[in-house]
């Protein structure tokens, strides 16, 4: 029984099974996989810096819009002001005596 053993095993080695490599192989598969689990978060932390980044480049952009509309906004209602009646409030002209 040996002899037919080897001989089929001898078959499953050339149609590329190996019983001895597997774990082997299963070792390689799995450094392969954590690599690619290292590349992944890599790539998820770079993304969430860029998204950060974006972000405050944003608000920091829509701080500034904001600072200049309100300072333009706030000069042109000065410019604007109509000028204020010096007899506003008295209740009668001045009398020349």
């Amino acid at each position: 029984m040996g002899g037919k053993d080897s001989n089929l095993m001898s078959a499953l080695k050339t149609d590329g099974f190996d019983a001895g490599g597997i774990a082997g192989k299963a070792q390689e598969i799995g450094k392969l996989l954590e690599g690619v689990a290292s590349v992944l978060g890599s790539l998820t932390q770079l993304v969430q810096g860029l998204t950060q980044g974006v972000q405050g480049v944003a608000e920091g952009v829509q701080g500034a819009v904001g600072a200049v509309g309100g300072a333009a906004s706030s000069a042109l209602s000065l410019a604007q002001s109509p000028l204020q009646d010096p007899t506003a409030g008295m209740s009668q002209a001045p009398t020349l005596e």
